[in-house]
């Protein structure tokens, strides 16, 4: 078994279909902000306009700038791209876990044994910044004059550009992290959100008469800037309104970075399940009181404020994601 052809067999799908011919967005999608939406459109309709051609995704578990530069944070995990995609009208979802070994490979070992041997790919759609192989020397020009050789049409999106600047994953990190929630929203074309575990806390909240949710933490993802937020949390399939904290918990000395979230409405334990919390807007900044009693009247305002603003907030839901 040649190098390539391990690389192919480790390849993991979410869905595989029985059709042979693809039309096939190539991307790295984190965030599946409106840039990478206006891809997947485009590998949409080629499906539709074409008999037996299943729409499908080709990306990596993690962007390639995150394997080389471990600092950089995810904006979503694999498993909710996976979903976002889906979500999209996208058939089919592939992805290669990014190695060294798969880094080395020539751009034009990508195009033949992956595009058209495995994929099958009659329909190839990428950003006009879309770069892969060795040293990046693959491009949208290198698939075009392969596309002609090979009989594939090649669809190169331009960029998108909101406020004369392109829609980027870069650019959304850099919103989040300086907790600019409306900004974020209008490049994601949903509200931003942080999946995680439950766990088990100080059980200040309760004792405060606020009980809260505690979500474990990645350093792997970005989360917003520290503060005290409007927010919307899904458990299972349902959705409450709720006020979440950023923070390390100046008033109690803390040391430890928490998310917390209090769930207008709801009765019972969220211990070990997942919590999806999707941020509406950011309501102020943290602050350090003096007395315990401060900070039970501050958080009884923040819950005021929540119940006041949320009906603002039309919420719909699609395929369990929040839009």
């Amino acid at each position: 078994m040649s190098t390539n052809q391990s690389i192919w067999l480790k390849m993991n799908w979410s869905k595989r279909n029985d059709l042979r011919s693809r039309s096939v967005a190539l991307g790295t999608f984190d965030g599946v902000h409106l840039g990478h939406q206006e891809l997947l459109k485009r590998a949409v309709a080629q499906k539709e306009r074409t008999e037996n051609l299943s729409s499908m995704v080709l990306t990596f578990n993690i962007p390639p700038e995150q394997y080389f530069n471990k600092k950089i944070q995810l904006v979503t995990s694999l498993t909710e791209r996976v979903r976002l995609l889906h979500s999209f009208g996208i058939d089919e979802v592939a992805w290669v876990d990014f190695s060294d070994e798969f880094a080395k490979m020539e751009p034009e070992v990508f195009i033949e044994e992956l595009l058209i041997k495995t994929l099958c790919a009659k329909h190839v759609v990428c950003g006009y910044n879309y770069r892969f192989g060795y040293r990046a020397r693959g491009n949208p020009e290198l698939l075009a004059e392969y596309g002609k050789r090979y009989g594939f049409s090649v669809e190169v999106v331009p960029p998108l550009l909101i406020e004369n600047e392109p829609v980027s994953s870069t650019r959304i990190r850099q919103l989040l992290a300086n907790g600019l929630i409306p900004e974020a929203t209008m490049l994601l074309g949903r509200y931003p959100f942080y999946c995680g575990k439950v766990v088990e806390g100080s059980q200040r909240g309760r004792r405060l008469g606020f009980p809260t949710a505690n979500l474990e933490i990645s350093p792997d993802f970005v989360i917003p800037l520290d503060g005290v937020y409007l927010t919307y949390c899904r458990v299972h399939k349902n959705y409450y309104p709720a006020v979440t904290s950023i923070s390390d918990n100046p008033t109690f000395n803390g040391e430890k970075h928490t998310i917390e979230s209090y769930l207008l409405g709801f009765n019972g334990s969220l211990y070990y399940q997942e919590l999806e919390v999707h941020f509406l807007r950011r309501i102020r900044d943290i602050f350090k009181f003096d007395t315990i009693e401060e900070l039970i009247e501050q958080i009884a305002d923040d819950v005021k404020v929540a119940e006041r603003e949320i009906g603002s907030y039309h919420l719909q839901c699609t395929n369990g994601m929040l839009e």
